[in-house]
């Protein structure tokens, strides 16, 4: 069965500051049946651990230090169009949030993750590390790739590009939070596959100046399709005996 972009409904970026709840959005209503998954960044919090997850929501993973972070909710009900994500005290928000069609594997998607970590003037390209291997395929390898500057204003300027391996963007959101100086830059890419193995893009950094208090994070994640039923065929019986 194929599986690629034409299975996402809709999706969204967004971003929220100085906060205890985000709420994620998308632009219209969810259609019943479909999975909504987020990629989400919470200045380093296990929400899933600490703070509040919408019910019916599952946890997929996190990078170092949490991060960032992976959600889905499959076999949601038409209507719906916003969550609720939040801590016990404020922080800052970035997310990704998709709707996928019943192309995407309802029951057990999850088939890999991966993620990495680095820090100073020396990064120039970042890794989104290497998925845990998968022989489930299709599948789609969403990688986020995060850039994350505490002690500002940094007066950078910043973005991500030239993804590897076949990945292609989907998004990238620069953020300056005002009331704390901490300045993001989160991208978003995947790469729909129909060979199993593990998964991984490098992208490259740009950004003047570097500062050694640059801080990376990446994650990836990786969920099948759904498989088609296969019915076999009936099976047909002969008769071997003669007339009477």
């Amino acid at each position: 069965m194929p599986f690629s972009a034409a299975n996402v409904i809709q999706a969204k970026t967004g971003s929220a500051e100085n906060i205890d709840t985000a709420t994620v959005t998308l632009d219209n209503p969810t259609r019943e049946g479909s999975t909504v998954t987020v990629e989400l960044s919470a200045a380093g919090i296990n929400l899933f651990e600490s703070g509040t997850v919408p019910a019916n929501w599952e946890y997929d993973g996190a990078s170092a230090s949490f991060m960032l972070q992976a959600y889905r909710r499959p076999g949601i009900p038409a209507g719906e169009s916003s969550w609720d994500f939040s801590y016990i005290v404020v922080t800052h928000w970035l997310w990704r949030v998709t709707e996928w069609d019943v192309g995407l594997d309802p029951i057990s998607p999850l088939s890999g993750s991966g993620a990495n970590v680095a820090t100073g003037t020396g990064v120039t390209t970042f890794s989104s590390g290497t998925s845990t291997a998968t022989d489930r395929v299709p599948n789609v390898a969403l990688a986020t790739h995060l850039w994350s500057y505490v002690s500002g204003p940094s007066a950078q300027s910043f973005d991500w590009s030239g993804h590897t391996n076949g990945f292609t963007e989907r998004d990238e959101l620069r953020v300056s939070y005002a009331s704390s100086g901490r300045e993001n830059d989160a991208c978003w890419s995947w790469l729909f596959n129909d060979t199993g193995g593990s998964y991984e893009t490098t992208a490259t950094v740009n950004t003047t100046p570097r500062h050694a208090n640059d801080t990376y994070h990446s994650l990836i994640v990786v969920y099948a399709a759904t498989q088609p039923v296969i019915v076999p065929a009936p099976t047909v019986i002969t008769s071997a005996g003669g007339g009477p």
